[in-house]
């Protein structure tokens, strides 16, 4: 048992990876900005996403690679994340170097030095594109679908109103019956 877990131990790489080699590696964008929102640094992600080098984006507002209107709430995101030491799904329109748009969602963690003291503050944000499209998708959908379970509702009541009518034909067609053979029956007899 003992020599099992040795072997263990030699099969397990010696080193970790450093946080900053994880964080380039990620998928997602994410920066690392002042407490002001100057961008310190960033992953690859996060310039290609937004078409910048990293030597353009340091030492930049973060407010600059969004819309104008949405500048004043990520400020007060900013301080929210510096009184709670996070904030998630903020959602804004990013502007890429070419001046397209598109859609974000952001969330930030605040950092504090060993003594408690905040520093600064890591954000992390996808580009939600295709998730729009999706959601808009099937907002469609849900509306024809809507639509269709309408028509079918009109369509039964027709349907049901229908077999009712027939029903009531049927019923008075079996009256006139009875009431002319009455009055055949009447017409024999005399």
């Amino acid at each position: 048992m003992f020599k099992k877990k040795e072997a263990k131990k030699e099969a397990e790489p010696t080193t970790k990876p450093a946080a900053a080699d994880v964080i380039e590696a990620m998928p997602i964008g994410v920066d690392v900005m002042d407490l002001e929102g100057r961008i310190l640094d960033g992953n690859e992600a996060s310039t290609k996403m937004f078409g910048y080098s990293k030597d353009e984006v340091i030492e930049t507002p973060v407010a600059s690679y969004m819309v104008k209107e949405d500048v004043p709430r990520a400020l007060e995101a900013i301080k929210g994340c510096i009184a709670k030491g996070f904030y998630r799904g903020f959602e804004t329109t990013g502007i890429r170097k070419d001046g397209s748009k598109f859609p974000l969602i952001v969330d930030g963690t605040l950092i504090k030095d060993l003594e408690g003291n905040p520093t600064s503050i890591v954000i992390a944000f996808r580009d939600v594109t295709e998730l729009k499209k999706t959601i808009t998708d099937l907002e469609k959908t849900k509306v024809e679908l809507e639509k269709k379970i309408r028509d079918l509702e009109r369509f039964q009541k027709v349907t049901m109103d229908r077999e009712k009518r027939v029903l009531e034909l049927k019923k008075e067609i079996k009256e006139l019956k009875k009431q002319l053979e009455s009055k055949k029956e009447w017409k024999k007899e005399k």
